[in-house]
């Protein structure tokens, strides 16, 4: 009995690791090399070109244990006595490339005190990231930089509803400045996971 109760505890680890379903999918758009086409189905990814190079969100994957990975994140801060903000992040990295600890940041204002039921008012919004409370932040591991600019990001599909029946999903396109680096047919999609949103 001793010896059969570490190999099931192994067994069960092992299992949970393995027994793994991609909730990803990627079309590669035939008309733009190193980007996804666009859609708004719950593909669960964004892309983009960052200086003109392919960038992917890594793909979301479901596991028994532990939980499921994912490549995206929104949340609020309110450490600022006028507004809040709205911070969507995406982790991720160059197609090119075998990491995944890139990071794509859209910055939005937002009013204090926003809550998660309001994420359906951005649906068929179309929004300047341009200014103190509003910009685009990218994180790029390989060469340690940090960048910081401008942007627009125009959101086609926006649904949220906390214990809802329909597909919570966020679907839209976006482009940035970033000084010496641009951020060029940016398009993303995703079904959002309670798990993922972190705003009351």
């Amino acid at each position: 009995m001793r010896i059969l109760f570490p190999i099931a505890v192994m067994f069960m680890v092992f299992t949970s690791f393995t027994c793994s379903k991609n909730l990803t999918d990627y079309y590669p758009d035939p008309a733009t090399n190193g980007v996804a086409i666009f859609s708004d189905q719950g593909f669960n990814l964004m892309t983009c070109l960052l200086d003109n190079q392919g960038w992917k969100t890594r793909d979301r994957y479901s596991y028994a244990f532990p939980p499921t990975s994912f490549e995206v994140n929104l949340s609020t801060d309110n450490s600022d006595p006028i507004a809040d903000t709205l911070h969507i992040r995406w982790f991720g990295a160059l197609t090119n490339s075998n990491g995944n600890s890139d990071e794509v940041e859209l910055v939005l204002p937002v009013h204090k005190s926003f809550k998660a039921v309001e994420l359906s008012g951005l649906q068929g919004q179309r929004i300047e990231l341009k200014g103190p409370a509003g910009y685009v932040n990218v994180v790029i591991a390989s060469s340690g930089q940090r960048l910081r600019g401008t942007g627009r990001v125009y959101f086609n599909r926006f649904h949220f509803e906390q214990g809802g029946v329909s597909q919570n999903l966020m679907a839209g396109l976006f482009d940035a400045d970033l000084g010496t680096i641009k951020i060029k047919s940016g398009r993303f999609d995703h079904e959002l996971d309670a798990r993922v949103v972190n705003i009351p």
